[in-house]
């Protein structure tokens, strides 16, 4: 949907622009709003 890397999005995490929900251990999930108002450009 956001078409970056995987890094970007560990990036985007670290520096709280999108949170995360893990599940598992490995898998990580983001919230789909936060998702659309990233992408208009509106702060989460």
């Amino acid at each position: 949907m956001l078409k970056v890397d995987f890094s970007t999005l560990w990036r985007w995490n670290r520096s709280g622009l999108l949170r995360s929900k893990k599940v598992g251990p490995r898998r990580v999930l983001y919230n789909y709003k936060d998702v659309v108002a990233l992408i208009n450009n509106k702060v989460v």
